[in-house]
This record gives C-alpha cells, structure tokens and sequence, in this order.
C-alpha cells in the first residue's frame, strides 16, 4: 500500500481524547495494510505494530 499515513496522526487523535475528558481510554487504530497504531491512557506517544502475516 503506498501513501501518507493517516490523517489526523494517532497522537492528535490522543491528545484529542485527553482534552475531551476519556484521559483513561486507551486508542487502538486498526489501519487497512495491515498496521495497528496503539496509544494507551495517561501518554502522550503511540506505537506502531505490523500484522504477521502467514
């Protein structure tokens, strides 16, 4: 798959989520191509994970 990741970043989708009062809610984004953005609660950082494929 080529292409610009997402948009907005998962990090914005966080800080989104932190200022709207879910600061305890963890955000897993599934994405078409097989990767899975993982921000959990009470931080600021996200991290990527690839599909296993096989």
């Amino acid at each position: 798959m080529l292409g610009l990741p997402p948009q907005p970043a998962p990090s914005s989708l966080r800080a989104a989520l932190d200022r709207d009062g879910m600061a305890d809610a963890d955000l897993e984004l599934h994405l078409v191509g097989g990767r899975t953005h993982w921000c959990p609660a009470d931080t600021d950082t996200c991290t990527v994970r690839n599909a296993k494929h096989g």
